[in-house]
């Protein structure tokens, strides 16, 4: 039986994902218009099938409210705005395998570029950004290690039920061990009382053998 659980240190990509940052900030009056309200997203998930999805945001929200709605959305991507007003997107490794692509009016508007790879050991929340990423890498880790816990009391389980079987095979061997004992012990015990029979008989006859010949004796002087 193998019992796995596979590699839980905080700069694998398994406790992360990717983030793509916006290249351009909203201004501080900056709303989605009709013009900029469309956003599309394709990926692969971890089955390896395609997937596209689009978004069509509320004309007139600003940059956080576009990431409150993106969240509402989807639960493929997790949406947040840094210090600066950019637009953050994290994608879950586990969700997505390879890169996000996006296109649409409001991808070009705000310049959603390549992800970069994150992961635990790469928090920090010093800013603002920093700690609305960690939240969403951190959600997503603490994910990964509850699946792993329950991995870990299956095998548990199916340890305890081996131990179990071990037992009562262990307990079923001695048993046999002793009815082995036992018959091995009747036997000798069998054996030495007819070899004490046949020497018990032996000697009788012996005995008899020689008293014949006295008694033909005895006859005859009588």
């Amino acid at each position: 039986m193998q019992v796995g659980l596979g590699n839980l240190r905080t700069d694998q990509l398994s406790m992360g994902g990717a983030v793509y940052q916006a290249s351009r900030a909203a201004t501080p009056n900056w709303q989605v218009t009709d013009s900029n309200r469309e956003l599309t997203f394709s990926y692969l998930d971890d089955a390896g099938e395609s997937h596209t999805k689009t978004i069509e945001l509320k004309a007139g929200d600003d940059i956080e409210q576009v990431a409150t709605y993106i969240n509402g959305q989807t639960d493929i991507l997790s949406a947040s705005v840094d210090e600066n007003g950019q637009l953050q997107v994290f994608a879950d490794s586990e969700k997505v395998k390879g890169a996000v692509d996006f296109s649409g009016s409001f991808a070009s508007e705000v310049g959603l570029k390549n992800g970069e790879i994150v992961t635990v050991n790469d928090l920090s929340i010093r800013s603002v950004g920093g700690a609305q990423l960690s939240v969403s890498v951190l959600d997503k880790a603490m994910q990964f290690v509850d699946s792993h816990r329950a991995a870990l009391g299956a095998n548990q389980n199916r340890l305890n039920h081996t131990i179990n079987n071990l037992a009562n095979m262990e307990e079923n061997l001695s048993a046999s061990q002793s009815r082995i004992r036992d018959t091995d012990y009747a036997k000798e015990t069998t054996e030495m009382l007819k070899q004490q029979i046949l020497q018990q008989v032996s000697t009788s006859i012996l005995a008899q053998a020689k008293q014949t010949p006295n008694l033909a004796l005895t006859l005859l002087q009588g």
